[in-house]
Order: C-alpha cells, then sequence, then structure tokens
C-alpha cells in the first residue's frame, strides 16, 4: 500500500456490518464493470475498431473512478445540484448503488473528484480534457493516433486506481493484461524518445545562437531567465502555480507549474493553569507542489505531463515548498479560501 492510499479511510471501515456488504458490493459492481468496458477497448483496438476503442475505454475510467470513490465514501458520486439532495440523503444513510433515486457524476465530476482525492494524477490537465471530450462527443475520433492516445491515457489512470483499490492487474484485464502492458510499455519507450528530441534541439539551437552572439551571449541568456518569471502559469494548464527550477538542459532558471494543495496545521496553545481550556491555534500551513509542465526561456525547452518530467529527471511527484516558493502573490489563507469554497 502506497502512502497515498494510506492517508485516506474508506467510510465503510466506520460502519456497520449491512452497510459494509452493501458498499463492497457496489464497489465490486463498479470494478467489474470498468473490467468489462477496458478489455473491449483492448479487444477493439486488436481489431483496429478505433471509435469503439474511443468508445468504450472512457466508461472504464469513470466506473473504476467511481469505485474508489464510492469505497472511500458513497456521496462523493452525488452531483452538486439541488435536484440531487435526495440521492444525497440515501448515500449518507443508506448506501444502495441499486437505488432507482441516485443520481450520479459524469466522467468529468469523476475526475475533478479523484485529482482532489489523489492529488499525484498520472495525465495531466490536456490529456483529462481529451478523454471527456471523446466521452462527450465534443471530439471527433477519426484516427487510430487519436483512439490510442485515449487509449493509453485510460490504461495510466486505470493502473494508478488499481493500485489504490488494492485490485489486481491480471484479474482486472483478463485475456488482455499483456495488450495493456505492451501499450504502456510504447508510451514510456515514446516518452524517452520524445524528450530526448527535445533536449537535443535545445542544445543544438542554444549552441547556434550562441555562436552568433558571442560575447554578447550571457548577458543575453541572463535577461531570458528574467523572462521565466513572468510566464503564465495559466498557459500551462488550470489552477497552477509556478516555481523557480534549474534547467535540466542548459543548467538555467526555469520554471516548474503544478497544481499545490494547502494543510492548515493546527496547534494547541498549553493552558496557563488547570481552570483554562488549551486553546487551538493556526500554527502554518503544508504546501505541496505536484508537477505538470516545465520551461525555459533560455534553451526554450518544454515539458509538459509527468512521464516528460520524470524522463528529464525534473520534480514529477510530491514536493513540499514554502509559500517564498510561489511568489509573493501566493496567500495559503486566500488560496484554501478560493480553492475549497467551492465544494461548499
Amino acid at each position: 500500500m502506497t502512502e497515498e492510499t494510506k492517508k485516506w479511510t474508506p467510510s465503510w471501515r466506520r460502519r456497520g456490518t449491512e452497510e459494509d456488504a452493501a458498499i463492497r458490493r457496489g464497489e465490486q459492481t463498479l470494478i467489474g464493470s470498468a473490467s468489462t468496458w477496458m478489455q473491449e477497448a483492448l479487444l477493439a483496438w486488436s481489431e483496429n475498431d478505433f471509435k469503439k476503442v474511443s468508445a468504450v475505454a472512457p466508461l472504464g475510467v469513470e466506473h473504476l473512478g467511481k469505485a474508489l470513490l464510492w469505497r472511500t465514501a458513497p456521496t462523493l458520486l452525488v452531483p452538486l445540484s439541488r435536484d440531487a439532495e435526495p440521492a444525497l440523503f440515501t448515500l449518507a444513510t443508506k448506501p444502495d448503488l441499486d437505488d432507482p433515486r441516485l443520481k450520479t457524476i459524469g466522467l468529468s465530476g469523476v475526475l475533478e473528484r479523484l485529482i482532489q482525492l489523489l492529488p499525484e494524477f498520472p495525465i495531466d490537465v490536456k490529456e483529462r480534457k481529451r478523454i471527456v471530450g471523446v466521452r462527450n462527443g465534443a471530439i471527433h475520433v477519426g484516427s487510430s493516433s487519436t483512439s490510442r492516445n485515449v487509449l493509453l491515457d485510460c490504461l495510466a489512470v486505470c493502473r494508478t486506481l488499481l493500485e489504490h483499490l488494492e485490485y489486481d492487474l491480471e484479474t482486472f484485464y483478463g485475456a488482455h493484461l499483456g495488450s495493456a502492458r505492451g501499450l504502456m510499455e510504447e508510451k514510456r519507450t515514446e516518452v524517452g524518445d520524445l524528450v530526448a528530441a527535445k533536449r537535443a534541439k535545445a542544445a543544438r539551437d542554444l549552441t547556434a545562437l550562441e555562436e552568433r552572439m558571442g560575447g554578447r551571449f550571457d548577458e543575453w541568456a541572463d535577461d531570458k531567465e528574467l523572462e521565466a518569471e513572468e510566464l503564465s502559469p495559466s498557459d500551462f494548464g488550470v489552477d497552477l502555480w509556478g516555481k523557480e527550477q534549474e534547467c535540466p538542459q542548459c543548467s538555467r532558471r526555469g520554471r516548474l507549474f503544478g497544481r499545490v494543495e494547502v494543510d492548515p496545521q493546527i496547534e494547541e496553545q498549553p493552558p496557563v493553569d488547570d481552570a483554562t481550556p488549551a486553546e487551538a491555534y493556526l500554527a502554518g500551513w503544508t504546501i505541496e507542489l505536484y508537477p505538470e509542465a516545465f520551461q525555459c526561456c533560455v534553451c526554450e525547452l518544454s515539458l509538459h505531463g509527468r512521464d516528460e518530467l520524470a524522463e528529464a529527471r525534473l520534480p514529477s511527484g510530491r514536493q513540499e515548498i514554502v509559500a517564498d516558493d510561489l511568489g509573493q502573490d501566493f496567500d495559503p489563507a486566500a488560496y484554501a479560501d478560493h480553492r475549497y469554497s467551492r465544494w461548499d
């Protein structure tokens, strides 16, 4: 079990036997449905039925994501709307996946809540939008490359979810396990080749520029380093912040962008005497960055997604940072109020 898995405790572990059984049944139903959809997607891929791949693979992610949300707390499947209150009350008091009154969130909502639950999510915002767009019919699937990308993204998400559900890969993928592993290995090789090509181009272009500029190059590079501070995080994804990061190619200062999570650290003030109760106070904040992109303004190396960051040996997992890393505009209290009030 990973550290991320240990951070939360499924609500069924705190419930009675009858509710425990109902939640386990619901979880297994959702996992079984997800398994069926993903196996159909892999079969369709082997038969070059690209439209079907893109139609059913996102369903597998949606159902497997719902399984993890259901295990964590059944109410996480309820949409944030007034007409969903009957479902909310039902799931909070007597969870039953077969209840006809149950209205649940779609794939977009599932992914958004999974990101809150699992900050180290395996795909970036662009890839998440592509899965949702294909699922909703907003993105037309007319080529094998689009279908393959959707399938690879879905496999990456399923791998993470299955790890947290502690569910066996072979049981989930059945006879298609080899195909799933083969596709994921191909993606790892492709990412390595892509990052190598990006670094080679950055090095080649920078060397040529240095030869042309001669003695003026260092001053120019110093000015370009400062431009990194002016880069807009919104150009690299939604709700991202940036911090200084050394470029793996030219060793100049670049910018690492990622999602931020904050957690207040509450401590107790010791009582002055036996008659005075202890008082809680805000001692500080734990701030974590989950990297998604990197940009260097000097050699123009640009990396997107955790896989590319990891391949370039840049931070790609959870990074504990301090508020100053994100600049003077970052206020942990204001950020927490803005970010988490959206769930009220």
